[in-house]
């Protein structure tokens, strides 16, 4: 499996991957990153009413100006309750911050108000983290951490459906003849906000020093929500499929757990029936980007 490293310049350079690019007369580098309707959506909690919803048909766009060291997001078609809906924000240029060892774009402001608002809005706080640039098996997979609180009553946290996580995974052998540790495994968490139903998929299985590399997958797992994450829950014994989407005889997951929180990562822990490959107990501790503590640089899996 090819591993690379990114480090702030590669960041920098790796930002012509983003969803457009924008030229300007006075040769500014200008960039824009959009996360659109259809690859998220979002939590709503009213905060009067203390209600939550899940809404979708919202995009994101963020203009990231170099020269400037700005994000400036616009947000279109947002839906704070049932009927209250379709509003289009621009918000002012925010100051960009690179976290260069764990590979996160960021801004953040207070009491912001748009520039394009029509009526009385002001956005309390605003949160984004985003590496836009990230890609796995050399598709994009770009992430979006977006939160935000609209007149001191709404509080929006953004869900992305589409979820890679990359770290360190542990798994043993039921009858304990086994270790094995690796950065080698990918994870990847479907989401459907319709069923609220889940798909898990792992890439790159290894749970044994003799076992070779497996993907595979498990469908319809209960999600739930909190205001920044998502856990799945289950002791249901659930069929494994390949890759070709059918199930495999004798392979099963149990005991599963999914612990994630935007902007952070993932926990996950599950017990897997491999046929003749083995029994395992796995352990994953997982982020959005594999990273080094010592020498301040990240490396994507792909």
């Amino acid at each position: 499996m090819k591993k690379y490293f990114l480090t702030f310049c590669a960041l920098l350079a790796t930002a012509l991957t983003f969803t457009s690019c924008l030229s300007t007369s006075n040769s500014e580098n200008v960039y824009t990153a959009t996360l659109g309707s259809a690859e998220c959506f979002a939590r709503v909690y009213d905060m009067e009413t203390q209600e939550t919803i899940t809404t979708q048909g919202a995009s994101y766009s963020f203009k990231f100006n170099f020269t400037d060291g700005t994000i400036q997001p616009e947000i279109a078609n947002l839906q704070l309750a049932p009927n209250f809906g379709g509003l289009t924000f621009k918000l002012p240029p925010m100051t960009l911050v690179l976290d260069t060892k764990k590979g996160f774009y960021t801004c953040s402001g207070q009491n912001l108000t748009p520039v394009n608002a029509q009526g009385t809005y002001v956005f309390d706080k605003f949160s984004f983290k985003s590496i836009p640039n990230r890609a796995y098996n050399n598709l994009a997979q770009p992430v979006y951490c977006v939160e935000f609180t609209l007149n001191n009553r709404y509080q929006v946290s953004v869900y992305q459906k589409n979820n890679f996580y990359f770290g360190t995974t542990k798994a043993m052998s039921e009858d304990g003849s086994s270790n094995e540790s690796n950065e080698d495994v990918a994870y990847n968490v479907s989401i459907d906000p319709n069923t609220n139903k889940a798909v898990l998929r792992v890439y790159n299985g290894k749970f044994a020093p003799t076992m070779g590399p497996e993907t595979f997958g498990v469908k319809d797992l209960p999600v739930e929500f909190s205001r920044n994450g998502f856990l799945i829950r289950t002791d249901k014994a659930y069929s494994i499929y390949d890759t070709s989407n059918k199930d495999v005889e004798g392979w099963s997951m149990n005991n599963l757990i999914i612990s994630a929180v935007n902007g952070t990562g993932a926990n996950v822990s599950f017990k897997c029936v491999l046929g003749e490959k083995g029994t395992y107990i796995v352990n994953a501790s997982l982020e959005y980007l594999i990273y080094k503590e010592n020498n301040n640089t990240n490396k994507p899996k792909n």
